[in-house]
This record gives structure tokens, C-alpha cells and sequence, in this order.
């Protein structure tokens, strides 16, 4: 009888070490799980961090003048003002839209710049971007961008670039004046 019970003891050790074992491997094996997890997630939220980042706070320092933005329907010409300010941008896409169509231009901070159907206010056809604290008006000629010629803005929207992430929309004019009626 004690030779059996010897054995029985013996098969008890065994199972109760298995069990410990296994508890163990499931342990390690949920740490290395997480580990993994946490190395591919990580590099997504620091991008999405450094994203928004960058483009956290400045929606209000970029922004179009409703008073300096105008249609001028004779000319076909949609006048507008970008204004900047307390911080550095590498470029803004301008989206332009009508009832019936709508263009997106790019304004860089590169130097000498042409931007299609784009003049400077002074009519200068070397496009400058506004630097930090700066504001400068630009003349779009709808017509030759390919908007017919009875089409009138309905909206103007800037987007800017900023550390190499394009932002959201920072500011829009949904109600266009003709020129010359806005004061």
C-alpha cells in the first residue's frame, strides 16, 4: 500500500508541475503577444501623434480674408487674401468650387514658383507664399482654369502643408461677393 501511494504522490508532482509549466509557457506567451502588439500599434500612434501635432493649433493662424476675397465677373477673376500667422508653413492647396466644378491649386514656399491661371495682386506671375506673420492676395482667372464663364465661386478653402503633413481645411469663405460690393 505505501508503494502505491508512492506512486500516486509522484503522479500528483507530476500533473502539479505540468500545470505550473503550462501556466508559465501561457504567461509568456501572452507577454510576447503584447510585445508585439505594442511594437506595431506604437508606430502607428506616434505618426498619428506627430500629425496632428504639427497641425494642432494653427487652424486660426491660417486663414482667407473675407473682406479681400471677391469675384470680379467681368474679368472672370477671383481675388483672395491668405493670411499667416505666428507660424512657419511649407505650402497651401487652395480648393476653388462652383455649383458645377471645382480646382485645387498648390501655393509652395518654393522660390521663382508659376501656379497656372495664378497671379501675385501686383499681377507678378512669380507666386509667393506668405511667410510667418505675412498676408498677400492672389488673382485666380476662372476662365482659364476651365470654369465657364457664367459660373460664379461658391467657395473658397485653404489647406496648409506644414513639416510635411498636409493639415486639414484651416479656413473657408462659403459666401463669395462680387467685387466692388464688399467694400
Amino acid at each position: 500500500m505505501s508503494a502505491m501511494k508512492g506512486n500516486m504522490e509522484k503522479q500528483y508532482y507530476k500533473h502539479g508541475a505540468s500545470v505550473i509549466i503550462a501556466t508559465i509557457i501561457l504567461i509568456a506567451l501572452t507577454l510576447v503577444t503584447l510585445s508585439v502588439i505594442w511594437i506595431v500599434t506604437s508606430g502607428f500612434i506616434k505618426k498619428g501623434v506627430s500629425e496632428s501635432s504639427a497641425c494642432f493649433g494653427v487652424f486660426e493662424k491660417i486663414t482667407l480674408d473675407s473682406k479681400k476675397t471677391c469675384y470680379n465677373q467681368s474679368s472672370g477673376e477671383l481675388n483672395f487674401f491668405i493670411s499667416v500667422g505666428d507660424v512657419e508653413i511649407e505650402g497651401v492647396t487652395v480648393g476653388i468650387s462652383s455649383n458645377s466644378s471645382g480646382k485645387s491649386l498648390k501655393i509652395n514656399n518654393e522660390r521663382r514658383q508659376r501656379v497656372e491661371n495664378l497671379l501675385m495682386y501686383n499681377r507678378s506671375q512669380i507666386i509667393v507664399l506668405p511667410g510667418k506673420n505675412e498676408g498677400f492676395e492672389y488673382i485666380y482667372n476662372m476662365p482659364s482654369a476651365g470654369f465657364s464663364e457664367d459660373e460664379f465661386p461658391k467657395m473658397i478653402q485653404i489647406s496648409p502643408k506644414i513639416k510635411g503633413i498636409q493639415c486639414e481645411v484651416s479656413d473657408s469663405i462659403n459666401q463669395i461677393e462680387t467685387c466692388g460690393l464688399n467694400g
